[in-house]
């Protein structure tokens, strides 16, 4: 129940993915970490359909504020991605629970895994 459906998306800079909320009280944010300065930070709360684009290729995280520390995280890798090795550092200064943080590392563990 506390998961993004996909939990790992790849997608080309430019494109968007549009968000559907099926429970109504759920909401998605980025993660500042994993974020660039030139993208407005993402908050949207409790809406059924919200859109995000992707200008550039970057490595993205969101989470659902209500439910991030029960690990309801989705990471996004548009284009060629960003620095993969800075990864673990960006995630260790993140404002999270430690349960927040492994379901991040294990995403990404497993997109490098794939890729």
């Amino acid at each position: 129940m506390f998961h993004f459906e996909p939990d790992l998306v790849r997608l080309a800079a430019g494109d968007q993915i549009v968000f559907l909320n099926t429970r109504g009280d759920h909401t998605v944010h980025s993660v500042p970490q994993f974020s660039p300065s030139e993208l407005e930070p993402i908050k949207i709360s409790y809406k059924r359909e919200a859109s995000v684009s992707f200008p550039s290729d970057g490595v993205y995280v969101f989470r659902c504020r209500r439910h991030g520390q029960y690990g309801m995280v989705m990471p996004v890798v548009a284009g060629k991605g960003g620095d993969l090795d800075a990864v673990s550092e960006q995630i260790e200064t993140m404002r999270a629970s430690d349960r927040e943080k492994g379901a991040v590392a294990a995403l990404f563990s497993r997109y490098r895994e794939s890729t």
